[in-house]
């Protein structure tokens, strides 16, 4: 039985439950690069993906993906 076939029961809730194989294939496949990228406190969404934009003297600049400095 596939992932997939099992989400039927949730009805309209399902994508947001769980992500369609394409969608997480495409995901996994997505590089990280742990030295550009990192997770910042956000007061919004407790955690925003960021990329690292610059380091200098134990300071690091982050732009988070939605374009906050």
């Amino acid at each position: 039985m596939s992932g997939d076939a099992g989400m039927e029961v949730f009805g309209e809730a399902a994508p947001y439950l769980r992500k369609s194989e394409k969608e997480r294939i495409q995901a996994q496949n997505q590089p990280f690069d742990a030295k550009t990228y990192c997770f910042v406190a956000d007061p919004e969404m407790v955690y925003a993906r960021g990329r690292i934009r610059a380091a200098q003297d134990g300071k690091i600049t982050v732009e988070t993906e939605d374009g906050r400095v």
